[in-house]
């Protein structure tokens, strides 16, 4: 990727700019051992679900929020990577339901927890020990690394998705994202897949596009203004 597009862990100040700029209101998470989140030793272990749990609690705040500047009926989340990831599990989460009215997802991670493990945790001995220790290799453990998937409780899905990925991306493979657009439809969920070709991880030519249609897709799932707005 090149860096002066993209550094790992830099977060979507790209998008959050280009929403701020035409009038949304962006919140920022950090998860949990990341920049200003809290310290949490046992995070490894979690697969996730931590950072899954402070996604849906803040926009739970955001939901209940006093702040008047806030239109707390129109609510969307929109991740990237392992943030894309993490969406997966929120979408298919039943206490985020009412909160995000819609997704959108850039090159997530897999849906399948087997092949993220696979690819990043499994010859990172540091990373995989902790795990096979805690719940064993998949192989060894195949029901439980089966239900820590969201591909798995597609019905579960109360909001529209929509994704983006480069047909080139090295990092989260295009398969990820049809295989999940594949079984979402399998289950009658509305999802949208737009492929980029010759795209990367992170979009360059195509980002614009890709963000026009975010924007377009997510104000297809809002209520209309009220009167005076």
């Amino acid at each position: 990727i090149d860096t002066r597009i993209y550094k790992n862990g830099q977060g979507m100040r790209r998008e959050q700019d280009y929403l701020a700029s035409r009038g949304f209101v962006v919140l920022h998470t950090d998860y949990r051992n990341h920049a200003f989140g809290d310290d949490d030793p046992e995070s490894q272990l979690k697969f996730r679900m931590d950072y899954s749990a402070d996604v849906i609690n803040a926009g739970l705040a955001l939901k209940n929020s006093k702040i008047r500047t806030l239109d707390k009926k129109r609510i969307a989340y929109m991740g990237r990577s392992m943030g894309g990831g993490i969406g997966f599990n929120v979408a298919v989460a039943t206490s985020a339901r009412g909160i995000f009215s819609s997704y959108v997802f850039f090159a997530p991670t897999s849906a399948n927890y087997v092949e993220n493990f696979n690819k990043w945790g499994r010859g990172n001995a540091d990373r995989a020990n902790p795990i096979v220790r805690f719940v064993g290799l998949p192989e060894d453990n195949p029901g439980f690394w089966a239900k820590i998937s969201p591909e798995n409780y597609w019905s579960q899905v109360s909001a529209p998705i929509m994704i983006h990925h480069g047909d080139r991306d090295k990092s989260c493979p295009v398969r990820w994202a049809r295989a999940a657009t594949k079984g979402l439809k399998a289950a009658g969920k509305d999802v949208i897949l737009h492929i980029y070709k010759g795209e990367g991880h992170n979009l360059a030519a195509g980002w614009s596009t890709a963000m026009n249609r975010s924007i377009d897709f997510m104000g297809r799932f809002w209520p209309p203004p009220a009167a005076g707005e």
